[in-house]
C-alpha cells in the first residue's frame, strides 16, 4: 500500500488563494509557474468549497494538491497509472464533487477513490465493493444523480421475484459491479456506479410495474373443502416454482411448467397469456414468464373463499386444482399398513404393484419412495386430465415400501385391500432356510482376529454366545438376524427381524491352521468371501516408512538391539510352530506357553516380525526409520516410547587431596578421624590389598598399604585443622563431572610426558624416536548405576602413574624412563549425596638432609667433623573424595547448580584447609533437596 499524506495547511494557503482570487480564473492553462494555484479553497458559511484548475496535469499531482488543500491523507492500494487530465471549474464545488471529477478520470483507469472522513483512499473497482461505501435505499430513478462513485442501493421488489430479476440483469452488470438477490425481503442489492445503477433501477421499475398490470386476483368460494387447507396446498406447489429462478435451462421444470405443458402449453417459455403463443420456446424476450410472477393463495375462513394472485395462465390451472378439491363425489381411498416379519418390504410393495396396479406402476418401487410414501392416482404418475373423467370405482392400488422399518403402505379401495392383505399375510410366512458353512485358510491375516471381525460386523451379540477354547481353537457363536431379501432377494439389511433369513452367522477360528470357520446364509457367505479377501492381502504391499525422532537413546544403538531382537523372536516362532509369515499381533492375543527365552510380557511366539518390520538409523538426526505396516507401527510405538525415555543423570563431585605422612604420626589414626559418627566411635570400612579390615589399634606406624574406602558421616574439622597446623595437606584438585546411568565417567588430572622410545643413525647424526605418555598423574574411572532403591552403585577404578628415580637401558647409548603405577578397582554402594573416600594409596619418599658448619663442613675429609646426615623417610597418601547427586531429569540440576555457584570463590591458594572445608561442605549439602524420598 502506497500512502502519501500531507500536513492540512488549509488556513495559510486559504488566505493566500483569497489574496487573489481571480488569477486562477484568468488563466486557464496553467504555467508551471503558477501550478501552486491549480486548487483554490473558499469557505462559505463553514462550508468548504474548491475551485479546480488543471490543463493536462498527471493524475498523481492532482490528489497531492487536492490533499494539501483539502487536508486530506491519501492512500493508494494500487499504483496509480501514468494518466493525465484537465479540469476547468469556474465555481466553487463541494469535496465531494471534486472526488466525483476524479473518479470520472480514475475509472477510464479501473480505479476509483472512497472517501471516508478526512482520508481518500484510491482502490480498484473490482475491490471498491468491499470498502466502506455508501449504502441506500430507494426505487425512484429520478432521486439518483448519475456519475461515477460507487455505491451500494436496496431496491425492493412488489410484483416479481427478485431472483428472477437478477438472472436476467445479470449482463447488463459490469464484471466489477456486484449484483444479489434477497428472497427473504424480495429485493436487490447492487453496487456499482451511480450512474448504472440509475439505469437498472428504471429497468427494474419497469419490469416490476408491468408485471403488476399482468397479474389477476381471482375468488374461489368452496362447498366441500377447507379454504385453509386449500390456500396451504396452492401456495406449497407453487412456491417450488418460485424459488427456481436461479436454476439452469437443463435443470428439472416446476409445477408451473409441467401444468402449462399439461393444459397444452409451451415447455419452458414464459406464460403467453389467454390466446398467446404455447409452443414451448426460450420465452426470454416474454417478459411475463422471464421474471417469474409470484402466485400468492389466501384463505377467507368467514365465506370459506381462496384468493388467489397470478398470471391468468397459472390461474386456470389453479381453477382446475381448487374444482378437484372441492369435488364432493370423489371417493376416498382406505390406507393400510403391513409391519413384516420374514418378507422384505420392497419385495413385497414390488408384487403388489405388479398385481393390482396398471402397466407402468410397477417402477414404483424402483422410483426411490421415501419412508411412508405413497400416492394416489399410481406411482410415478400424476393425475392428467384423462385421470379426471376416470369413474371413483377405478381407483388405482398402490404400495410403496419403507425399508427402514419393513413396512409395506398400501392405499386403494377398501374391498380390494382385503384381498392385499391376504396376499401379503402368505409372502410374510416363515422359511426354512438351510445354512452354509466355508473355510477360509488364511495366509496372512490372524484367524482369531478375522473371526472376531466378522462376528462384530455381521453378528447380532447375544446373551447366549459362547467362548470355548481347546487345544488351541477358540470359538465364539453370535447370532446375525435379518437384512436378506426372501427367496431370490438381494439386498440386505442389519435390522432385526427384517429379512426372511433367521439363521445365525457364525465365525469360528482355528489358531493351529490359521483358518476361519464361517456357518450362514449363502448370500451372506459371498459378502464375507470378499471381505476375507481384503483381510488377508499381503502386508508388504502396506509397508511403508515412519520416522521416530529419539529424544534420548541413541539411533544407532537402538536399531541394533531392536533388529536383534526381532530376528530372534522370528527363529523362536520357526522353532515352535514351524510357520511364518504371521502379522504381529501385540498383546491382544491370548496367552499360550512363551518359548524358550522368552518372558511371559513378550511377543506371543505366532508374531514374526523378521519379514514385516525393519529398522534403519539416520544418525546426523538421530531418527529411528520404521519400515513396517501401520497396524505394526501402532503396536511398536509404545515400545519405542519405554526406550526412548529419559535416562537419570549422577553428578558426581570429587576431590584429589594428598597427605603427608611422617614417621611420628599414625596414618591408621588421621584416617579414622575422618571416619567418627556422632558418638565418637570408629566406622571400619572394607580394605582392598590389606590383610585385614583397617581399623585404629592406638600405636603408632600401624597403618595399612591396601586400599581402603570409608564412608564420612561425623563432623572432619578436627582433622581438617590438625592438618592444616602441621601444613601436610595438599589438594590437588576438585573437578566435577556429569554422566548418565551405567554411563563410564573419568577424570583425568596430570600432565603428558615425553619418552624416548629409540634411536636412529641417520648420516652419522643420531635421532632419537619420542613418544608422549598422557596418563602420568591420577586417572579416576567411575561408572554410576542408579539403584530403584535410591542408592547409587559406582564401580570405582582410580589409577596413580608417577615418574620413577630409576631408569631402563635400552641401547648403550639411550635410557628409557621407568613409571611407577599404582590402581585399583572397587564396588561401593552409596546413598544420594553421601560422601566416600577412598585412601590407602601411599608413596614411600626418602630425602637426605645434610646439616653443617658453614666453610667447616666443606673441608675435605676433615669436614665430616663439621656435618651430619639425616635419612628422613615421609609417606604420602592419596585421599579420593566422591559425592554423588542424581538428577532423574535435567531440571533436577538446577538447585546443585545454584548452591554451587553461590559458594564459588576465586582462591589461588589452593592448599588451604579452607578450601577443603568448603568442598566438604557442599559434598554434604548441595543437592540436598533432589529427588527426596
Amino acid at each position: 500500500m502506497r500512502t502519501f499524506t500531507f500536513i492540512s495547511v488549509a488556513a495559510t494557503l486559504a488566505g493566500a488563494v483569497l489574496l487573489a482570487p481571480g488569477h486562477v480564473s484568468a488563466q486557464p492553462a496553467l504555467s508551471s509557474a503558477a501550478e501552486s494555484e491549480s486548487v483554490e479553497l473558499v469557505k462559505t458559511n463553514g462550508d468548504m468549497k474548491i475551485k479546480l484548475n488543471f490543463q493536462d496535469a498527471p493524475l498523481q499531482t492532482v490528489l497531492e494538491y487536492l490533499s494539501e488543500t483539502a487536508g486530506l491523507t491519501v492512500v493508494s492500494d494500487e499504483p496509480i497509472i501514468d494518466g493525465r487530465m484537465t479540469v476547468i471549474s469556474r465555481r466553487s464545488i463541494s469535496l465531494d464533487e471534486a472526488v466525483s471529477l476524479i473518479n470520472s478520470v480514475l475509472k477510464e483507469k479501473s480505479l476509483t477513490t472512497v472517501l471516508t472522513g478526512k482520508i481518500l483512499k484510491v482502490v480498484t473497482l473490482e475491490n471498491a465493493k468491499k470498502e466502506n461505501i455508501p449504502v441506500l435505499t430507494g426505487r425512484d430513478p429520478d432521486a439518483i444523480i448519475p456519475g461515477d462513485d460507487v455505491v451500494t442501493y436496496v431496491i425492493p421488489v412488489s410484483h416479481v421475484t427478485a431472483l428472477a430479476l437478477k438472472e436476467n440483469l445479470q449482463t447488463l452488470v459490469p464484471e466489477y459491479a456486484g449484483l444479489e438477490a434477497n428472497e427473504d425481503g424480495n429485493a436487490l442489492i447492487v453496487t456499482d456506479t451511480t450512474a448504472n445503477i440509475k439505469r437498472l433501477m428504471e429497468i427494474i421499475v419497469a419490469l416490476d410495474t408491468h408485471m403488476a398490470t399482468v397479474a389477476e386476483i381471482r375468488v374461489f368460494r368452496l362447498v366441500n373443502a377447507d379454504a385453509t387447507s386449500a390456500a396451504n396446498l396452492i401456495n406449497t406447489i407453487f412456491q417450488q416454482q418460485q424459488q427456481g429462478g436461479t436454476r439452469s435451462q437443463q435443470a428439472p421444470r416446476g409445477p408451473i411448467e409441467m401444468m402449462m405443458q399439461m393444459r397444452g402449453g409451451g415447455g419452458r417459455g414464459g406464460f403467453a397469456g389467454r390466446g398467446g403463443d404455447r409452443s414451448g420456446g426460450s420465452g426470454q424476450d416474454q417478459a411475463g414468464g422471464s421474471v417469474n410472477v409470484q402466485v400468492v393463495a389466501t384463505a377467507d375462513e368467514r365465506t370459506n373463499s381462496v384468493v388467489v394472485r397470478g398470471p391468468s395462465e397459472v390461474l386456470d390451472v389453479v381453477a382446475d386444482m381448487i374444482k378437484a378439491l372441492d369435488d364432493r363425489d370423489v371417493e376416498v381411498a382406505d390406507v393400510r399398513v403391513f409391519q413384516l416379519r420374514y418378507a422384505d418390504a420392497m419385495n413385497a410393495a414390488q408384487v403388489i404393484n405388479d398385481l393390482f396396479g396398471e402397466e407402468g406402476s410397477s417402477s414404483s418401487s424402483q422410483q426411490g419412495f421415501g419412508p411412508m410414501a405413497f400416492m394416489r392416482g399410481g406411482p410415478g404418475g400424476s393425475r392428467g386430465t384423462q385421470q379426471q373423467e376416470e369413474s371413483s370405482s377405478k381407483l388405482k392400488v398402490t404400495a410403496a415400501a419403507d425399508s427402514q422399518t419393513n413396512t409395506v403402505v398400501v392405499t386403494g379401495p377398501k374391498e380390494i385391500l382385503d384381498v392385499v392383505a391376504d396376499v401379503i399375510k402368505n409372502l410374510d410366512s416363515q422359511i426354512a432356510t438351510l445354512a452354509d458353512v466355508k473355510v477360509y485358510h488364511l495366509e496372512y491375516a490372524d484367524a482369531q482376529d478375522t473371526a472376531e471381525l466378522i462376528n462384530e460386523v455381521f453378528g447380532e451379540s447375544r446373551t447366549s454366545s459362547q467362548t470355548t477354547r481347546s487345544g488351541g481353537q477358540q470359538n465364539q457363536a453370535i447370532s446375525f438376524r435379518g437384512g436378506f431379501a426372501g427367496r431370490g432377494g438381494q439386498q440386505q439389511t442389519t435390522d432385526t427381524g427384517g429379512g426372511a433369513s433367521d439363521v445365525e452367522i457364525i465365525a469360528s477360528a482355528d489358531s493351529r491352521t490359521n483358518s476361519v470357520v464361517v456357518s450362514g446364509p449363502a448370500e451372506t457367505l459371498e459378502i464375507i468371501t470378499g471381505v476375507v479377501k481384503e483381510l488377508d492381502e499381503n502386508p508388504e504391499q502396506e509397508r511403508q516408512i515412519f520416522l521416530y525422532p529419539l529424544k534420548n537413546a541413541n539411533a544407532e544403538n537402538l536399531m541394533t538391539i531392536l533388529n536383534n531382537l526381532f530376528t530372534e523372536m522370528a527363529a523362536l516362532n520357526d522353532q515352535s510352530t514351524g510357520t511364518t509369515g504371521q502379522q504381529f499381533q501385540g498383546n491382544q492375543r491370548a496367552a499360550q506357553p512363551a518359548p524358550a527365552g522368552q518372558t511371559a510380557d513378550s511377543f506371543d511366539s505366532g508374531d514374526d516380525l523378521s519379514e514385516d518390520t525393519y529398522f534403519e538409523a539416520d544418525v546426523d538426526t538421530n531418527t529411528l526409520l520404521v519400515l513396517t505396516s501401520s497396524k505394526n507401527y501402532e503396536k511398536i510405538k509404545p515400545t519405542l516410547d519405554e526406550l526412548d525415555k529419559p535416562i537419570g543423570q549422577v553428578l558426581i563431585k570429587v576431590l584429589f587431596a594428598e597427605v603427608t605422612h611422617s614417621d611420628t604420626v599414625d596414618l591408621g589414626t588421621e584416617f579414622s578421624m575422618l571416619n567418627l559418627n556422632n558418638g565418637g566411635s570408629v566406622q571400619t570400612s572394607q580394605v582392598f590389598g590389606g590383610p585385614s579390615p583397617l581399623s585404629y589399634q592406638g600405636g603408632a606406624g600401624s597403618f595399612s598399604t591396601g586400599l581402603a574406602v570409608r564412608t564420612i558421616e561425623g563432623d572432619i574439622d578436627f582433622t581438617i585443622r590438625a592438618l592444616q597446623e602441621t601444613g601436610r595437606l595438599n589438594v590437588l584438585s576438585r573437578p566435577y563431572i556429569l554422566t548418565s546411568n551405567n554411563q563410564l565417567a573419568t577424570i583425568t588430572v596430570g600432565e603428558e610426558v615425553p619418552i624416548a622410545t629409540g634411536t636412529t643413525e641417520v648420516a652419522g647424526q643420531s635421532q632419537t624416536t619420542i613418544d608422549y605418555r598422557d596418563d602420568i598423574g591420577i586417572v579416576l574411572n567411575v561408572t554410576p548405576s542408579i539403584n530403584p532403591d535410591g542408592l547409587v552403585n559406582m564401580t570405582v577404578n582410580p589409577r596413580i602413574t608417577t615418574r620413577s628415580a630409576e631408569s631402563v637401558a635400552i641401547t648403550e647409548t639411550l635410557n628409557a624412563e621407568a613409571f611407577s603405577t599404582r590402581s585399583a578397582e572397587t564396588k561401593v554402594a552409596v546413598r544420594d549425596g553421601q560422601t566416600i573416600v577412598i585412601g590407602g594409596l601411599i608413596e614411600d619418599q626418602l630425602k637426605d638432609t645434610v646439616k653443617k658448619i658453614p666453610l667447616l663442613g666443606d673441608i675435605p675429609i676433615a669436614g665430616n667433623l663439621f656435618k651430619r646426615t639425616i635419612k628422613e623417610k615421609t609417606k604420602t597418601e592419596l585421599l579420593i573424595f566422591l559425592t554423588p547427586h542424581v538428577a532423574q531429569d535435567p531440571s533436577g540440576l538446577t538447585p546443585i547448580s545454584e548452591a554451587e555457584r553461590a559458594r564459588s570463590i576465586l582462591n589461588t591458594d589452593k592448599t588451604a584447609a579452607e578450601i577443603f572445608k568448603r568442598h566438604m561442605d557442599a559434598m554434604d549439602t548441595a543437592g540436598a533437596d533432589v529427588n527426596e524420598p
